[in-house]
C-alpha cells in the first residue's frame, strides 16, 4: 500500500458529531452478566446523562472554569455520585492540578466507610454504588468524565489527560441507557485538538488472543524510555478492557543524540472481528512502526499473516511472548524467534523484525537473586531493542508522514462505509494554504513584524521614541514610522485572516494555524538560539578581556602607548559583539510570530479602527470579543499589558471585559510575580485550572490575563512578566511590574525559587512607597510569598522566620517615610507557602538514564495553597475595589498609565533603604545649594547691572541680532565662569560633608549630579532675567539707533546740499523714514518671543523644577505625581484637548453662577449644550473615572471641574501675570503655577471624589491645561508687548520724523529756529524729569512697604476680622469670605496709603521747584551764550542743568539715574541773536504746559506705584492657602516647611478627644493654621440631602458628625474626614476641636452669627443652599434686624483703582 494522492481535509464533516463518535452495538453475549450489570451500575453512577442540546454545546463546560468550591473528599465524592452521578467537577480539577486522578483513586475506597444516611437517594442505589467501587479504574474514570460532557469539552479534555501523562480512551465499551444495551464506542474527540496537526509517528501495538493478560502494555517503558508503569493502564478487569484502545504519547531513543516523538495506539486484549478491526485496520495504514505481540500458539494462527498483509511495507517488530525466556537469555535452548522465521520464511516480510519478550509471569517468578535476573533481563530486552530501532529507522523515516487523527477517521468511515481500498491519502487543510501564502515569503531576513502587524508595530517604534527607557531615535526616523502609520487604511493580510479564523472558523483550525506557525518557527529559531548563546559566551570573553586591560592601565604609572591600543582594540571588538548581539535579539523578535502577535495586532486595529477605509463594525467587534474570551478559556490568554513599551487601552479589549459583567458579582484579582523562568504560568495553571501558555513562543512579555470563577465570585489571573530578566535588565521595570501588581491586585503570589531574597524584599519597598504616593490605590494587597523547590517542607518555622525578617527590614528601610508597611501591604506572619519541585529527576539504576516525573506531592500542596487563597477571599468577601469589570479596565490602564508615566521618577531607586540614604544625602545638599544659590543670585545680579551699564554705554553693538547674540554670548560666558566657580566650592563641600563610609559610592555620585542642575536653575532664572533686560536696552536702542539713522541721513543730504529746498528734503526724508521703518520692524521682530520660543522656555523651567522637587519622601507631594515633559510629549498631551480647547477657555471665562445642572433646569442653556457636547468628545480621551460605568456621576464631576475648579484655576494664573505683573521668565512664576494645581486638586469638587478619580491622570491634564493657559497667557502679554512696543516705536520714529521737518523748516528763521527748539528741549525736560521722579518714588514706596510693620500677615489677618465681622459690614464680610487673599490686600493698600500719599506728595511738593529751575537754567544757558548750531545749544543747555542742586542730589541717590538730552539734525544758527530772542520761549512752553505735565506726572506716579506697591504687598501677606472648609486664609508665612502630622487609619472609628487607633502614623506635610475659622456655610458646605446652610466651625462637632462626600460614601467622623481629604488644614482642626472655648458651643460666635444674618441671601443664592425660613432662626441667637445684603449686590473692590481709596 502506498499513498497515492494529496487530498484536502472537510474539518467541518469531521467535526459533525456522528463522525466524531462511532457506537457499535453488542450483542448481550458479549459479556458475562455480572460484567454487563457492572457496566450498566458503573454508567449509571459516575456518567451524567446529557440532552442533544447539551452534548454538541460549543460552549466550554464550566468545570474549565471554575473552581471547585471545597477540597474534595470522600463524602462530597459520595454526595455527588449519588445525588448528581458525576464526578467530573473533581476530576478536570485533579487533573488540572496534575494530580493524574490520584486523589480521587485515594478518596473513592473510603466511601465504603461511610454509612448510609436519609440524605441519600435510596440505600439500595447507596449498597450498588459501594459495591462497584473497588471495580472503577482511573480509565473508567476519565471515561465516564467525557461521557459527562459536551463534545467540544471532550475535545479539551483530552489536553488535560495528555499532561497528566495519562492514557486517552480511545475507544471504550459504554451502557447506552435508552438501548439498555452496552455498546463499544470509537471516540475521536478527545484526539482531535491535540492531534490536529502532528509531526509525531504513529505507532500501534497489538496481540494476538494468545497473547492475552501476558503484559504487553506493562512493556511499554522499555520501548518509550519517558513512559513510566504509573503511566499505563494495566488495571480492571481484563474482559472490560479487552478490544479496547488507549492512545498515548512517548519517544523511541534511536540513539545518544536522536530520538523520535510517537503516538501510541495501545490495543488492550486482541483483534475484535466487527468491533475494533475496522479502527486497527484504519489506524495500520498510517503507522510508522507497529508492535505485533504472540506465543509460541500462533504459529499456526493467521494472527501475524492478517495483520502483516493489512499494512504491507510498514516496520514491524514481532513480539514473542517466552515463558523460558530466561533459560534462552542464558543456555541457548531452542529460540522461539527462529521457529517463527522458519515458519514465515516463504512470505516477502523484509520488513518484520523479531524479538523475544518475557511474559508477565516471568516478572513475578521468584529467584534466588531476583534482582539480578530482573535486571539482566530488563538490560537484554532493551539492547535487543536499541539494536532493532537502529536497523529499521530509515523505514520509519521513509513512511508517509502522519499528519493528523482526521486522516485515520477519514479512513475508518470510509472503510466502514465498505471501501476496500486502503489506498491513503496525504490529507492537508485548505487553510495550510492560506498560511503557506501567508507566510512562505516571510524569513528571518524580512521585516516580518512591519509586513504582518504594521500597526502595532509602527505605534510601538514611535512609542520607544517618546521613552527614556529605548534608544534614542532619529527624528528623521520617527517621522518616517509617523508617515507609514498615516498611510495605512486597511488591515494586513496576515491579521485580516486570523479576524476571519476567529470569526468564521473552527478553534480546531486556530490549533491547525498555531502548529503552523510553531513550525515556521522552528525553521530559524533554533539556529539564532545557538548564534545567540555563542555570542554570547563571545560578549562574555570580551568583557572579561577588557576589564583585564582596565585594570593594567590602573597599576601603570604611566600612560602605555600599548595599553592605549590595546584598550581600544578592545572595546572596538566589545562594541561589535555587543551590536551583533542586539541584531541576533531583533531577528529572534522578528520570527516570534504567534497567534498571541496577531491578537495583540487585532486589538491595536480595534483602537486604530477610525483610520481605515473598511473599519471593524461594531458586532464585528463584539464577536471578536466573545471569540478572544472563548480562546482565552482555551489557553490563549488576553494580553492585557503588551508592546514595548507596554501598554494596556485597547478597545476591544473594554469590549471583552464588558462581557463579564454578566457574571453579576464584583470581581477580585490575583496577580503572580517572580523572578523569570520561575514556573510563574505554570503555578497560575496549577492552583486556578487556567491554560496560560508555558512554552508557545518566548517567556511571557508584559501581563496575560484569565478570568475564572470560585463560587459566585469572578476571578481575574494577572500573569506577569518576569522579573531580574536578561531582556529588561532595569530595576525600574522589576518595580514598575511589582508596583502594577500591588496597586491591582487583592491577592499577589510571589513566586519565588529558594530563599527570600534581598531583591525580593528591594522590590516590594520601592512598589510600597510607590503606592503611598499614588493615593488613589485604595486595595490593600494580600501577599502570599511561594516558595518554590523546597528540599525539606516539615519545619515552617524556618520559612515563618525569613519573612519576620524580611518585614523587619521592610520597616526598618520604611521608617523614613513614618508609615508602617502593614499599613498599606497585607502581610501576616504566616504568609509562606513552600512548595516541593514539581518534578523528580533520579538516575535508572538499571539503564544510567536520566528519568523525570512528576511530584505527587506537589498537587497536594497547590490544594493548600487553595485553601489559603479562598480562605481570604471568604473573609473580604465584601472588599470593593472593581465594581464591574469595566471599571477594571479603566483601573488597570489607568494603573499602568500613572506607573509608566510616573515611575522614571518615583521608582528609579533600587531599594528603600537606597531612597532613605538618597534623601539624607539629598539633604546635605540641599543645604549646599542654598548656600551656593545665593551667591550665584548676588553674583548674577552683580553681573547684570554692570554688564547692562556697560551695553547702554556702547548701544552701536545692539543694532543687530549678531549683537544681541554676543551679548548674550559674553553675559553667558561670565555668568557661567561664576557658575563653575561656586560650582566647584559646592562640590568640595559635599564631598567634606559626605565623606562617611556608610554613604554609598553611587547615592553619592547620584545626588551629586543634581548639585549642577539646580545651580543652573538659578543661572539660567538670572539668564532670563538679563535676556528681559537686554530685550528693553535692545529694543530701545533699536528705536535710538533708527531714530539716529533719520538724523544722520537727513543731516549727510543736508551737508552734502545745504541749500536744498524743502519739498525735495521732506522727500528724501520721507524715502529714508520708510526704508528705517522696515528695518525697525525687522529687527524687533527678531527680539519678539513667540510661542514656541516662550513654550520652549517654560517648560524648560518645568524640567528643570521637576528634576529638583520630584521623588522626595512627603506622602502625596504633587511634584512626585507630574508628568515628565518635554515640548514633543506637551504637545502630544495637548493633543487630547485638541478639539476642545476653546470650549476649556470659554468655561473658564464664565461667571460659575451661569452654569447650572440640567437637573434644576428644564431648558438647558448653551453653556451645557457645549459641557454635553465636550463630555461626550472628552469621555473616551479623559483617564480620569475609576468606573466608567458611573457616567452620570462622571459627567457631574466633569461639569464641576469645568465650571468651578478651571475658571478658578485659570483666574489665578492670568492673575499671576496680568495682575501680580510677575514675569513668565522668572521660574519662580511657574513654582507658584504648580501650586496653584495643588490647590485646585484640594478643593471640595475634587477632594469629595477622590476613590472616584484616577489622581495621576487628572494632575497630568490639570497640569496639561496648566500649562497651556499659562503658554497661552504669556505668548498673548509677549504679543501684546510686542505690538505695543511696535506701535510705540513707529510713533516715536513718525514723530522724529516730523521732527526734522519742522527743524529743517525753521532753520530759514532765526528766532522761530529758537522758538522751535526751545519748544523741543522743553519737551525733553518734562520727559526725563517724570522718568526720574517715577524711578525715585517706586524705590521708596518699596521700602516704605517692605519696613511697615503693619503690613504683616497675622496683622492684616486680624485686621480684615475685625473690619467685617466685628463690624458687621456686609461688603467688607463678603470680601473676607469670597477672596481673602484679594481682601487682604486691599486692607493693606488701605494702610499703606497714607505713606503712599506721603512719598508722592512729597516728590509732587518739589516738583515745581525742580521745573522751574530746570527751565530757568536753560534758558539762562543759552541767553548767556551765542551758539552758532543746534549741537551746542543742547550740550549747553543740559551741563547747565547737570548742574542743578535737587537734580544732583536726586541723581546721587540713584546712582544709573541719569538725564539726557538728544539733539536731532546739527543745523546752523545764522542769527545766534535771534536765535536768543526766540529761545525765551521756553519759559513760555513751562508756564503753558507745568501745570498739566504735573498733573500727568502725578497720575503717572499714583498708577504706576500703585501697581507696583500691590506686587511689593502680595509677597509679604504670607501663605495664600485657604482652609477647604470655611476658605479662611492660612496664618503662617508664604514658605513653611513640612513638618509631623497624625495619620490615621482608614476605618477610623474613634470618637474621643484623641485616636486610640493602634495603626496611628505620622507622616511629613506642609501644614497649614488659622485661630480665627468661621461657619462653614459661608463658604458654601451645606447639609448634603437638604441643602440647608452648616453654621458650625470646621472643628465643632469634630468627633459627633459625619461628612457625606458623595450618594454612596459618608465619612465619620468629620475628624477622619479632614485627616483622609484635607490633611494640610488637620493639624490646626485637631488642635481647636480640643482646645478652642467654642468647640463645643451649639452656635457660632455672637458677631459671627450676625454676619451670617447680613449676608446670607446673597451666599444661598451664590451657593444653591436652601435657607432656613425665617421662623426656623432663633431671634435670641440669630436677630434680624440687620440691614441683609441682597441676592443681586454688587461688590466693589477698591484695589483695582487708587481713586478707589478716599
Amino acid at each position: 500500500m502506498h499513498q497515492t494522492s494529496m487530498r484536502v481535509m472537510d474539518i467541518a464533516l469531521m467535526l459533525k458529531p456522528d463522525m466524531m463518535i462511532h457506537s457499535i452495538g453488542l450483542e448481550n453475549t458479549v459479556f458475562e452478566k455480572n460484567l454487563a450489570e457492572f457496566l450498566k451500575s458503573w454508567c449509571h453512577f459516575f456518567c451524567l446523562h446529557l440532552s442533544p442540546v447539551q452534548q454538541f454545546s460549543d460552549e466550554l463546560d464550566p468545570c474549565f472554569i471554575t473552581i471547585i468550591d471545597e477540597p474534595m473528599n470522600a463524602h462530597i465524592l459520595l454526595n455527588d455520585i449519588m445525588k448528581h452521578h458525576t464526578i467530573k467537577t473533581y476530576i478536570v480539577d485533579s487533573l488540572k492540578r496534575y494530580h493524574a486522578v490520584d486523589d480521587i483513586r485515594i478518596e473513592l475506597p473510603k466511601c465504603r466507610q461511610i454509612n448510609y444516611d436519609e440524605t441519600m437517594n435510596s440505600r439500595d442505589s447507596f449498597t450498588e454504588l459501594i459495591r462497584i467501587l473497588p471495580h472503577v479504574t482511573v480509565r473508567m474514570l476519565l471515561i465516564s468524565t467525557m461521557e459527562s460532557l459536551s463534545h467540544d469539552s471532550q475535545r479539551y479534555l483530552g489536553n488535560f489527560i495528555k499532561r497528566n501523562d495519562l492514557p486517552i480512551p480511545f475507544t471504550y465499551y459504554f451502557h447506552n441507557n435508552e438501548s439498555n444495551s452496552i455498546q463499544y464506542k470509537i471516540n475521536f474527540n478527545p484526539l482531535a485538538e491535540i492531534q490536529c496537526l502532528s509531526t509525531e509517528c504513529l505507532v500501534i501495538q497489538i496481540g494476538s488472543s494468545t497473547a492475552l493478560g501476558l503484559g504487553k502494555t506493562s512493556l511499554l517503558p522499555y520501548i518509550f524510555r519517558d513512559k513510566r508503569k504509573e503511566s499505563l493502564n494495566t488495571l480492571g478487569t481484563q474482559s472490560i478492557r479487552s478490544g479496547c484502545i488507549d492512545t498515548l504519547f512517548g519517544t523511541i531513543q534511536i540513539d545518544q543524540n536522536r530520538e523520535k516523538s510517537c503516538v501510541i495506539f495501545d490495543v488492550h486484549g486482541t483483534l475484535l472481528s466487527g468491533i475494533n478491526d475496522t479502527i486497527i485496520r484504519a489506524l495500520q495504514q498510517y503507522v510508522s512502526l507497529q508492535f505485533l505481540y504472540v506465543t509460541q500458539a500462533d504459529l499456526d494462527s493467521k494472527f501475524l499473516p492478517y495483520m502483516i498483509n493489512s499494512s504491507l511495507s510498514k516496520p514491524t517488530v514481532v513480539c514473542i511472548f517466552d515463558e523460558h525466556y530466561d533459560a534462552h537469555l542464558r543456555d541457548g535452548h531452542t529460540n522461539p524467534i527462529e521457529q517463527f522465521r522458519n515458519r514465515y520464511k516463504t512470505e516477502d516480510w523484509p520488513h518484520v523484525h523479531w524479538l523475544l519478550i518475557p511474559t508477565k509471569n516471568a516478572w513475578l517468578r521468584q529467584s534466588d537473586n531476583q534482582q539480578y535476573d530482573e535486571t539482566e533481563r530488563i538490560q537484554s530486552l532493551r539492547a535487543q531493542l536499541d539494536r532493532i530501532f537502529l536497523r529499521i529507522e530509515s523505514a520509519i523515516t521513509r513512511q508517509p508522514l502522519f499528519r493528523t487523527i482526521f486522516a485515520v477517521q477519514s479512513l475508518y468511515w470510509s472503510l466502514h462505509k465498505g471501501t476496500t481500498s486502503l489506498n491513503c491519502p496525504t490529507y492537508y487543510f485548505k487553510i495550510e494554504d492560506r498560511l503557506k501564502q501567508l507566510f512562505d515569503p516571510l524569513s528571518d531576513t524580512t521585516d516580518n513584524l512591519l509586513i504582518a502587524t504594521p500597526i502595532s508595530y509602527l505605534q510601538a517604534k514611535i512609542r520607544q521614541s517618546q521613552t527614556e527607557l529605548f534608544g534614542k531615535y532619529t527624528a528623521d526616523e520617527v517621522a518616517r514610522y509617523e508617515r507609514s502609520l498615516k498611510t495605512i487604511d486597511r488591515i494586513s493580510e496576515h491579521t485580516q485572516f486570523f479576524i476571519d479564523l476567529l470569526t468564521k472558523h473552527t478553534y480546531i483550525e486556530m490549533l491547525i494555524s498555531e502548529k503552523y506557525l510553531e513550525q515556521w518557527r522552528s525553521i530559524y529559531e533554533s539556529r539564532l538560539q545557538s548564534d545567540l548563546t555563542s555570542e554570547k559566551h563571545k560578549t562574555i570573553q570580551l568583557t572579561s578581556e577588557l576589564k583585564r586591560i582596565e585594570m593594567l592601565q590602573k597599576q601603570q604609572t604611566q600612560n602605555s602607548v600599548e595599553l592605549q591600543q590595546q584598550l581600544r582594540l578592545a572595546k572596538e571588538n566589545y562594541d561589535r559583539s555587543h551590536q551583533k548581539l542586539n541584531q541576533i535579539e531583533v531577528k529572534l523578535m522578528n520570527i516570534d510570530i504567534t497567534i498571541g502577535l496577531f491578537f495583540d495586532e487585532i486589538l491595536a486595529v480595534s483602537d486604530f479602527n477610525s483610520n481605515l477605509r473598511d473599519p471593524l463594525s461594531i458586532e464585528l467587534l463584539g464577536k471578536l470579543a466573545k471569540r478572544m474570551t472563548e480562546m482565552m478559556h482555551r489557553g490563549m490568554a488576553i494580553h492585557v499589558l503588551r508592546g514595548r513599551p507596554l501598554h494596556c487601552e485597547s478597545v476591544l479589549l473594554k469590549i471583552l471585559l464588558r462581557n463579564f459583567n454578566k457574571w453579576r458579582n464584583r470581581p477580585c484579582i490575583i496577580t503572580v510575580i517572580g523572578e523569570q523562568s520561575s514556573a510563574k504560568s505554570s503555578l497560575l495553571n496549577t492552583t486556578f485550572g487556567c491554560n496560560f501558555r508555558v512554552s508557545s513562543g518566548r517567556c511571557t512579555m508584559g501581563i496575560y490575563m484569565s478570568i475564572i470563577r470560585w463560587k459566585s465570585l469572578p476571578i481575574i489571573l494577572l500573569d506577569t512578566e518576569g522579573l531580574m530578566s536578561v531582556e529588561e535588565s532595569s530595576t525600574l521595570f522589576d518595580n514598575q511590574m511589582v508596583s502594577m501588581a500591588m496597586l491591582s491586585s487583592h491577592i499577589v503570589l510571589i513566586n519565588h525559587k529558594g530563599e527570600l531574597s534581598t531583591e525580593l524584599q528591594n522590590l516590594i519597598g520601592m512598589s510600597f512607597y510607590a503606592k503611598l504616593q499614588l493615593k488613589d490605590a485604595p486595595i490593600k494587597p494580600k501577599l502570599l510569598f511561594i516558595l518554590r523547590d523546597q528540599t525539606d517542607l516539615t519545619n515552617k518555622r524556618i520559612f515563618f522566620a525569613q519573612l519576620a525578617q524580611l518585614k523587619q527590614n521592610l520597616n526598618k528601610d520604611a521608617k523614613f517615610l513614618q508609615i508602617s508597611i502593614e499599613d498599606e501591604l497585607n502581610i501576616s506572619n504566616d504568609d509562606v507557602v513552600p512548595f516541593s519541585n514539581a518534578f523528580s529527576n533520579d538516575i535508572n539504576p538499571i539503564f544510567g538514564e536520566t528519568q523525570k516525573w512528576r511530584n505527587k506531592s506537589f498537587p497536594v500542596e497547590i490544594q493548600a495553597l487553595r485553601n489559603i487563597i479562598f480562605r481570604f477571599l471568604s473573609m473580604n468577601a465584601n472588599l470593593a475595589a472593581y465594581e464591574d469589570f469595566d471599571q477594571v479596565y479603566t483601573k488597570l490602564s489607568n494603573y499602568w498609565a500613572t506607573i509608566d508615566k510616573l515611575g522614571p521618577v518615583l521608582l528609579a531607586s533600587k531599594n528603600l533603604l537606597e531612597l532613605a540614604m538618597m534623601n539624607e544625602v539629598r539633604d546635605i545638599a540641599r543645604e549646599i545649594i542654598q548656600k551656593a544659590n545665593h551667591q550665584m543670585y548676588d553674583n548674577g545680579q552683580r553681573l547684570i547691572k554692570e554688564t547692562i551699564a556697560d551695553i547702554k554705554n556702547n548701544t552701536k553693538s545692539m543694532l543687530t541680532a549678531a549683537g544681541f547674540a554676543n551679548a548674550s554670548d559674553d553675559f553667558n560666558m561670565l555668568l557661567n565662569r561664576q557658575l563653575q566657580q561656586i560650582l566647584n566650592q559646592a562640590y568640595n563641600e559635599f564631598d567634606v560633608k559626605t565623606n562617611k563610609s556608610y554613604y554609598l559610592p553611587h547615592i553619592k555620585e547620584k545626588v551629586k549630579s543634581i548639585i549642577e542642575p539646580r545651580l543652573r536653575f538659578t543661572c539660567q532664572s538670572t539668564r532670563q532675567q538679563f535676556e528681559d533686560d537686554l530685550h528693553f536696552v535692545s529694543q530701545a536702542a533699536l528705536v535710538k539707533h533708527a531714530q539716529q539713522k533719520l538724523i544722520d541721513r537727513a543731516q549727510e543730504g543736508f551737508d552734502q546740499n545745504k541749500t536744498i529746498g524743502i519739498d525735495e528734503f521732506r522727500l528724501n526724508l520721507e524715502n529714508d523714514y520708510q526704508s528705517l521703518l522696515i528695518e525697525c520692524r525687522q529687527q524687533l521682530d527678531s527680539l519678539h518671543e513667540k510661542e514656541d520660543d516662550i513654550t520652549k522656555k517654560i517648560l524648560t523651567f518645568y524640567k528643570n523644577l521637576h528634576d529638583r522637587k520630584a521623588a522626595n519622601p512627603t506622602i502625596g507631594d504633587i511634584y512626585n505625581l507630574l508628568p515628565k515633559l518635554d515640548v514633543e510629549h506637551y504637545k502630544r498631551y495637548c493633543e487630547k484637548f485638541k478639539k476642545n480647547w476653546n470650549q476649556i477657555s470659554q468655561f473658564s471665562d464664565m461667571p460659575r453662577d451661569n452654569i447650572f445642572s440640567v437637573a434644576a433646569n428644564r431648558h438647558p442653556s448653551s453653556a451645557q449644550t457645549d459641557l454635553e457636547t465636550m463630555w461626550i468628545d472628552l469621555k473616551q480621551k479623559l483617564k480620569w473615572f475609576n468606573n466608567e460605568r458611573s457616567s452620570e456621576k462622571n459627567r457631574s464631576i466633569l461639569w464641576s471641574v469645568f465650571s468651578v475648579v478651571l475658571p478658578k484655576l485659570k483666574k489665578d494664573i492670568i492673575s499671576l501675570l496680568r495682575d501680580r505683573k510677575l514675569s513668565y521668565t522668572d521660574p519662580e512664576t511657574l513654582n507658584a503655577v504648580i501650586s496653584y494645581v495643588e490647590n485646585s486638586l484640594n478643593m471640595k469638587e475634587i477632594k469629595d471624589y477622590e476613590k472616584d478619580l484616577n489622581l495621576g491622570e487628572v494632575v497630568t491634564d490639570f497640569v496639561i491645561i496648566s500649562l497651556k493657559i499659562f503658554i497661552s497667557e504669556a505668548t498673548l502679554i509677549s504679543d501684546d508687548n510686542y505690538q505695543k512696543e511696535l506701535t510705540q516705536s513707529e510713533n516715536q520714529l513718525r514723530d522724529w520724523k516730523t521732527n526734522i521737518e519742522k527743524q529743517f523748516e525753521s532753520m530759514k528763521n532765526s528766532f522761530e529756529q529758537g522758538q522751535y527748539e526751545a519748544e523741543e528741549i522743553g519737551k525733553q525736560i518734562f520727559a526725563e524729569v517724570k522718568r526720574l521722579l517715577l524711578t525715585q518714588v517706586l524705590r521708596d514706596i518699596k521700602a516704605d512697604v517692605m519696613k511697615n510693620k503693619f503690613i504683616i500677615h497675622d496683622h492684616m489677618r486680624k485686621n480684615a476680622y475685625q473690619q467685617s465681622f466685628h463690624q458687621n459690614n456686609g461688603a467688607n464680610i463678603l470680601k473676607y469670605v469670597l477672596d481673602i487673599n484679594r481682601y487682604l490686600q486691599e486692607l493693606s493698600l488701605e494702610e499703606i496709603l497714607g505713606t503712599f500719599r506721603n512719598v508722592v506728595n512729597m516728590h509732587m511738593n518739589y516738583l515745581d521747584n525742580l521745573l522751574s529751575t530746570i527751565f530757568y537754567t536753560a534758558n539762562n544757558a543759552i541767553q548767556n551764550h551765542a551758539y552758532n548750531n543746534i549741537s551746542s545749544v543742547y550740550n549747553a543747555v543740559q551741563n547747565a542743568v547737570l548742574e542743578v542742586n535737587l537734580l544732583k542730589k536726586m541723581m546721587h541717590e540713584e546712582s544709573d539715574m541719569e538725564f539726557k538730552l538728544v539733539a536731532k539734525m546739527n543745523l546752523p544758527i545764522r542769527d545766534p541773536t535771534q536765535f536768543q530772542l526766540g529761545f525765551r520761549n521756553i519759559l513760555v512752553v513751562f508756564a503753558t504746559h507745568s501745570n498739566s505735565e504735573k498733573e500727568a506726572t502725578s497720575h503717572l506716579l499714583r498708577v504706576t506705584a500703585f501697581d507696583d506697591c500691590k506686587s511689593t504687598i502680595k509677597r509679604r501677606l504670607g501663605c495664600e492657602h485657604t482652609c477647604p472648609g470655611c476658605g479662611v486664609k492660612c496664618s503662617k508665612p508664604s514658605s513653611h516647611p513640612a513638618e509631623q502630622v497624625k495619620k490615621l487609619p482608614e476605618n477610623c472609628k474613634c470618637t474621643t478627644s484623641e485616636c486610640t487607633c493602634q495603626e496611628v502614623t505620622y507622616v511629613d506635610c506642609i501644614s497649614h493654621e488659622n485661630d480665627y475659622h468661621i461657619p462653614a456655610a459661608f463658604y458654601g458646605q451645606r447639609y448634603y440631602t437638604t441643602h440647608k446652610p452648616y453654621l458650625h466651625s470646621c472643628y465643632q462637632q469634630w468627633t459627633t458628625v459625619g461628612v457625606q462626600v458623595n450618594e454612596n460614601e459618608i465619612i465619620h467622623p468629620k475628624r477622619l474626614y479632614y485627616n483622609q481629604k484635607h490633611l494640610q488644614w488637620y493639624k490646626n482642626l485637631d488642635n481647636l476641636a480640643n482646645t478652642a472655648p467654642d468647640k463645643d458651643d451649639p452656635y457660632p460666635p455672637e458677631e459671627q452669627r450676625r454676619a451670617w444674618m447680613t449676608v446670607r441671601h446673597y451666599l444661598t443664592a451664590k451657593y444653591n443652599m436652601n435657607d432656613y425660613k425665617d421662623d426656623e432662626y432663633d431671634e435670641t441667637f440669630y436677630p434680624k434686624d440687620f440691614s441683609a445684603i441682597p441676592p443681586d449686590f454688587q461688590i466693589t473692590w477698591k484695589d483695582e483703582n487708587i481713586d478707589n481709596y478716599s
